[in-house]
């Protein structure tokens, strides 16, 4: 059991890897550009919220 997801971008991993960091939120590189994210099993529907919230904002200032 698990849940560990890949997504893939068109934006330098090493710069989104690092600006998610400065927001809060832990990824992980998978490939030369597929997040990965690994959270745990007792994660509450309020921290994939504000997960999701720090990744979509994130990836709309980091697009090209």
């Amino acid at each position: 059991k698990g849940l560990m997801i890949g997504i893939d971008t068109v934006i330098d991993i090493k710069e989104l890897l690092l600006a998610l960091r400065q927001e809060g939120l832990l990824g992980t590189q998978a490939g030369m550009k597929t997040l990965r994210l690994t959270p745990p099993l007792i994660i509450s529907k309020e921290e994939v919220d504000k997960a999701v919230d720090i990744l979509r904002r994130v990836l709309i200032e980091e697009a090209p």
